[in-house]
């Protein structure tokens, strides 16, 4: 019995003392003077909150020419703002890339970011599907642009959104030197045979009318586009149907061999620089800025590039949609994108990082920055010399998504521009191979109609 009530006072004192530390605490919560024991210290953490997350790196892996100062501006505001770190890894672009993102792959090294390519068709190659997060239920999914959000095979596959565009909204067109034509008293050609009287008047300056770039491949697909824009989609709404649908012959439809006679045209004329076979996206970006060339058939990605490498010759650059008619379109890209791993060991700090990069702070930033028509609604910004002068054209409905990218996931149209421009085959050869092909990719990828 004894032991027993020895046994309660003692619990009686403990919870005297403890009473008498809560009415300490309320006494100081009430305003009233309190007293701290030595020694014991407050907590600055709020009662039911987790401890900040010690800072991570991410990684990352994306193509070099994505890889802009305006781009690396926002990596480093995410950096300041959250103390993680981003480690990059740019690769040269085209090929490299692809063959960079495909070994890492292969290894099971996806980084926890991802910047690719923007088709439905790109993103099955990669096994999207297996490789990135689905995103389709984030609310900043609704912030993106219409021009983009409104094709289906955008960022997405099989409906499911898996990317968040980190471009602008490009645009083709002919991008030129303003101090190129006022020396040779050459006024913005708004017809064909105008724009081919203006690249006769440069060569015969000295100057190269039209700059392309085969070395690299890709920049001659921004002409090709732009001519397809308005020849074939602009006024043969159906074809792209045909082509899916697999009943399409690029020998005999009259639609795509207009398109390779343009092209043709400014071949036997003499209109391309003369090492246009070994030219790439930087030469071409350069014979622009310091005016050994008056033109270049390009995206007004290439704008912000020239800028940057160049800056005096900005204020000389504009832009003018490829005169083939007399209501020409602009031809617009896919965009680049951002992806997740959805296996990341870091996941919910790269969620955090596109939470960032979407936010309305970074966005306005970023296309601040960038001058280009923001791939999101609600941003509002001054755009680049060239941008701003066909920007009209987009916001009236005048232009068509780049052609490749509506195209059924499997089907292949390729055409050996390379060929046209250096006058290596005739167009019924070239037109020849890319029948064969389209039907052969049709085939291998079962789709119907093949």
């Amino acid at each position: 019995m004894r032991k027993s009530r020895k046994i309660a006072v003692t619990l009686n004192v403990l919870l005297a003392v403890m009473l008498l530390l809560s009415a300490c605490a309320n006494s100081k919560n009430d305003g009233k003077a309190a007293s701290t024991a030595p020694g014991a210290s407050e907590s600055s953490q709020p009662a039911g909150e987790k401890p900040p997350a010690d800072p991570v790196t991410l990684t990352m892996l994306i193509n070099k020419d994505w890889y802009t100062e305006s781009f690396q501006a926002a990596l480093s505001r995410y950096e300041e703002k959250t103390g993680n770190k981003l480690d990059v890894q740019v690769t040269p672009g085209g090929q490299p890339f692809s063959d960079a993102l495909a070994g890492k792959m292969a290894a099971n090294e996806i980084p926890d970011i991802v910047a690719y390519y923007g088709t439905e068709s790109q993103l099955k190659s990669i096994q999207a599907d297996q490789n990135f997060l689905d995103i389709s239920g984030e609310p900043y999914i609704s912030k993106i642009s219409p021009a983009i959000a409104d094709v289906p095979v955008y960022l997405k596959v099989g409906g499911v959104q898996y990317g968040i565009p980190a471009a602008a909204v490009n645009v083709t067109g002919v991008i030129y030197n303003k101090k190129v034509f006022a020396a040779n008293g050459i006024e913005v050609p708004t017809t064909w045979e105008a724009f081919i009287a203006a690249a006769e008047k440069l060569k015969a300056a000295n100057v190269t009318p039209i700059y392309e770039a085969l070395k690299d491949g890709w920049p001659t697909l921004l002409f090709h586009y732009s001519l397809v824009a308005n020849i074939v989609q602009k006024d043969n709404p159906g074809i792209i149907d045909q082509i899916n649908g697999g009943s399409y012959d690029f020998t005999t439809d009259p639609a795509f061999r207009q398109v390779l006679e343009k092209l043709k045209e400014v071949a036997d004329k003499g209109l391309y620089n003369k090492d246009a076979g070994s030219a790439t996206y930087d030469s071409q970006i350069a014979a622009l800025a310091n005016g050994t060339a008056g033109m270049i058939l390009q995206a007004d990605w290439a704008i912000p590039v020239l800028i940057e490498k160049f800056p005096e010759a900005g204020k000389d650059i504009g832009m003018f949609p490829l005169p083939i008619n007399d209501d020409p379109y602009l031809a617009f890209s896919d965009p680049w994108a951002l992806y997740l791993n959805k296996n990341s060991k870091q996941l919910d700090a790269a969620k955090g990082f596109f939470e960032f990069f979407t936010s309305d702070e970074n966005l306005n930033a970023y296309y601040g920055q960038m001058k280009g028509m923001p791939s999101f609604v609600g941003i509002n910004t001054e755009l680049n010399p060239g941008t701003a002068e066909v920007a009209n054209l987009m916001e009236e409905g005048k232009a068509k998504p780049f052609y490749h990218g509506i195209l059924a996931p499997g089907i292949s149209v390729d055409f050996d521009r390379a060929s046209i421009v250096l006058k290596g085959k005739s167009i019924d050869k070239v037109l020849e191979e890319t029948q064969k092909g389209y039907l052969k990719s049709g085939k291998d990828a079962k789709l119907p109609g093949f």
